[in-house]
């Protein structure tokens, strides 16, 4: 298995993925968008999209899981100062 895939994918989420109250930017996913952006700074590095979905999943789909996440997350700080 790839721990470096996995690390890699990690990292880059945790520096471009911020919380979005939005899936689409100009009718594209930005799932997509920002998948297709990981998979050419990993590919730059030498790391393969094979490497990455060995340990995290469909890129894609990962990325959105990611950004779904960190938008709860936000939500729930948000209600939490809230309160």
């Amino acid at each position: 298995m790839s721990e470096r895939g996995r690390r890699f994918a990690e990292r880059w989420i945790s520096q471009n993925v911020n919380p979005e109250a939005y899936q689409f930017a100009n009718g594209e996913s930005r799932p997509r968008l920002m998948a297709d952006a990981m998979l050419e700074e990993a590919q730059a590095l030498g790391i393969t999209r094979d490497e990455i979905e060995e340990e995290v999943g469909e890129v894609v789909s990962y990325v959105a899981d990611q950004m779904q996440d960190r938008t709860d997350e936000e939500v729930w700080r948000l209600v939490e100062d809230e309160e």
